[in-house]
């Protein structure tokens, strides 16, 4: 008997192994960044922060970019003078954002560079605008814009000073249209300052360092007059390591910290997740402590989910909008993730991404029903490995990847550039 319960658990495990799809890719694209510096042209790195579907199956993308200058590396040359190293460092950002919108034969309509600007997020605002955010390079201010699909151009731009060193982390639309900005402040206290080629060299800590860390959520107006600004969390001598946000008819905000504490001569490493609901005039707040949803994927939906992987399953977590567990799951997939990517809600089904086989660049997809009972899956393999995932539905059914790969064209230098895949899932 007990052969036969063995063997009957083996054939469904093998059927639902054989029955994951492979995945058939419409459109597999990639996009790389070029540059002029000086009239000498150079590759740069393209770091995909966002993806919005507009009409007509148009793709709007936001990106970080970069230019590493390889002379400054060439130990085959004499050292490189002090001021002319200076005059390179000073341009590593030459353009640090773009946003650019892709057509339905994915070329570009067009793009806006944003110089000494990154684009952390865009969010759709409307059916002909959307919204962007940011933080300046120096850091010292983040950014927020409204933005015509149609065209690109802006229909304003505000900057607003912070406290410390700022980075923009999620941005949210209200139903109200007010725009909800959550961001990170960090403020390192240094250890030891010198002089060094005229210029002051800071010095900190190894580890354990001095510092603070405050998150702040502010509310924007249409027109991105400053609504009010709070401070959510402020934490000394811990990192910050991940954000959520959503809003509805409140603000649902996750904040997963670690740090050290030196106790009893060593330092003790602590680590913990918050999370907190406020009102949209930024009132009424509700904090609870979260013990077990260190480095989940989460989305929201009337509640948190939070997806782990364990060791040769997933489970998955359901609070409600008061931090209370609902449900919580354990589910063999048809393949083991190695590592999950992207976690999306698309119209009313939820789309898990991952790794299964990071060295072949094999992945999973796995679509579950808003109960967490699969519904289908399906293997896309591919030559180079992505990171920094990004999901969506076109009105087709066809599902959108879209993430950043790495490659070496002068079989030196790793360059970040972004792919694009649109895969039949029908």
């Amino acid at each position: 008997m007990k052969i036969f319960m063995v063997l009957t658990f083996f054939f469904l495990f093998s059927s639902a192994y054989s029955q994951t799809n492979s995945a058939t890719a419409i459109i597999d694209t990639s996009y790389f960044y070029r540059d002029t510096v000086d009239k000498k042209p150079y590759i740069g790195s393209y770091k995909p922060t966002g993806l919005i579907v507009a009409l007509h199956n148009a793709l709007i993308i936001s990106n970080e970019l970069n230019i590493e200058f390889p002379e400054l590396w060439d130990n085959s040359k004499p050292a490189m003078a002090y001021s002319k190293f200076l005059e390179y460092e000073a341009h590593l950002h030459i353009s640090s954002g773009s946003i650019f919108k892709l057509n339905d034969r994915y070329k570009k309509d067009w793009e806006i560079i944003l110089k000494d600007k990154r684009v952390a997020q865009i969010k759709a605002y409307d059916s002909t605008t959307f919204t962007a955010a940011g933080d300046n390079v120096d850091m010292r201010k983040i950014w927020v814009a409204r933005i015509n699909i149609a065209d690109g151009k802006m229909i304003w731009l505000k900057e607003f000073a912070v406290r410390h060193e700022s980075t923009v982390s999620y941005l949210c639309i209200s139903f109200n249209k007010d725009i909800l900005i959550l961001s990170e402040n960090k403020r390192l206290i240094p250890l030891d300052i010198r002089m060094k080629y005229g210029r002051k060299r800071i010095l900190f800590f190894k580890e354990a360092s001095d510092f603070e860390h405050l998150i702040s959520l502010s509310s924007l107006s249409d027109n991105g007059g400053l609504n009010w600004t709070k401070t959510v969390d402020f934490k000394n001598r811990f990192d910050f390591e991940s954000y959520g946000m959503a809003v509805d008819t409140n603000i649902h905000l996750l904040s997963w910290f670690s740090g050290f504490d030196k106790v009893r001569g060593k330092y003790i490493k602590h680590e913990g997740e918050n999370g907190y609901t406020y009102n949209l005039k930024g009132d009424k707040r509700i904090k609870k402590s979260l013990i077990n949803n260190q480095e989940a994927l989460s989305d929201y939906e009337n509640g948190w989910t939070f997806v782990n992987t364990r060791s040769d399953s997933i489970s998955i977590e359901k609070l409600d909008d008061k931090m209370k567990r609902v449900s919580y799951k354990v589910i063999k997939t048809p393949q083991k993730y190695s590592r999950i990517q992207a976690l999306s809600l698309i119209d009313g089904a939820y789309y898990l991404y991952g790794h299964i086989d990071v060295k072949n660049a094999s992945f999973l997809i796995c679509k579950f029903d808003t109960t967490f009972h699969l519904i289908n899956s399906w293997v896309y393999n591919r030559t180079d490995r992505n990171d920094d995932i990004q999901l969506t539905l076109d009105a087709q059914g066809h599902l959108t990847i879209l993430g950043k790969c790495y490659t070496k064209p002068d079989q030196n230098h790793l360059y970040e550039y972004i792919n694009l895949v649109k895969l039949n899932l029908n």
